[in-house]
């Protein structure tokens, strides 16, 4: 798989993580966003495959954002590849945060 496409299914499932937190609050059926989060740990996983998602460490994120940027981890970074490594690091991290929040709420509003 190319870079560029797991970077776009990082960015898809960050989207999809918005569509359902947002989708929550506002129906009372929840198949949406249960389906949005579904499709956003599907491309995540797509994203950063098996070992990243169960470490699913800062470290072992910026490792596989590096690889994505730059494909080989000893190649010398410019500051614009160190800006596009920072920010697939904080998108990822955003979207794990995003996914347990969002399954967090979900579980609550079954309970409740």
């Amino acid at each position: 798989m190319k870079r560029n496409e797991r970077i776009v299914y990082l960015i898809a499932a960050a989207l999809f993580v918005c569509t359902g937190m947002l989708q929550i609050g506002k129906e009372k059926e929840l198949i949406l966003p249960i389906l949005s989060f579904i499709v956003a740990g599907v491309l995540f996983y797509l994203a950063f495959g098996k070992k990243v998602v169960n470490n699913c460490s800062f470290s072992e994120m910026k490792r596989e954002a590096r690889k994505m940027v730059i494909k080989k981890p000893t190649n010398l970074l410019s500051k614009k590849q160190a800006l596009k490594i920072t920010a697939v690091t904080f998108l990822a991290v955003l979207v794990s945060f995003g996914m347990g929040f969002g399954v967090g709420k979900l579980i609550y509003h079954f309970t409740n």
